[in-house]
């Protein structure tokens, strides 16, 4: 039987430390471990933070030039849409959109969202009863809508608060690599 190699006393046979320096290791090896992962994410958010303050000052310098800036988002709404009796959507909402609008956002562009569909021509032949017939293009399913909010040197410090609340959905932590 052999000693621990930490404390000396008898570790077990063929094992290197007793169970309780062994356990004494596992739980400094995790805490280790969660304190690099805490340091970690704090890096990542300082560096997010960092970004966030980079685009404000971006956007600042720039309205400082009497220039106008702009924010943009892009919701994606499904479009009451129907194919050889399949139901794409069944309605058009705008709701995600409505609080937007009411805060100063304006649409600036629609970008479509489109479905092919291959068609069969059902026939009485020999070898098989359907055979590819053609196809259909262009069928709209639901749009990207984009909204721009636009900061001007008059508006600059009443749209701070929808600045920081943009980014802070936008920019998002960097992955960690590896």
């Amino acid at each position: 039987m052999g000693a621990c190699k930490s404390c000396g006393r008898p570790a077990g046979l063929g094992k290197g430390e007793c169970s309780d320096c062994a356990a004494i290791r596992v739980q400094t090896e995790k805490a280790a471990g969660e304190a690099l992962e805490a340091a970690e994410a704090a890096s990542r958010e300082a560096e997010r933070r960092a970004q966030i303050q980079e685009r404000v000052d971006i956007i600042e310098s720039t309205v400082a030039l009497g220039r106008e800036a702009y924010l943009l988002e892009s919701f994606y709404l499904p479009v009451n849409s129907v194919v050889n009796d399949l139901v794409y959507s069944h309605s058009f909402e705008v709701d995600p959109v409505r609080a937007y609008l009411l805060r100063g956002w304006e649409p600036c562009g629609v970008v479509p969202r489109t479905k092919g569909e291959g068609l069969q021509n059902v026939t009485k032949a020999l070898m098989s009863d359907t055979t590819w017939g053609g196809g259909m293009g262009g069928n709209v399913t639901g749009v990207h809508l984009l909204l721009r909010y636009k900061i001007e040197p008059g508006t600059l410090e009443a749209s701070r608060g929808t600045m920081l609340d943009h980014f802070e959905r936008t920019i998002q932590p960097s992955a960690t690599e590896g």
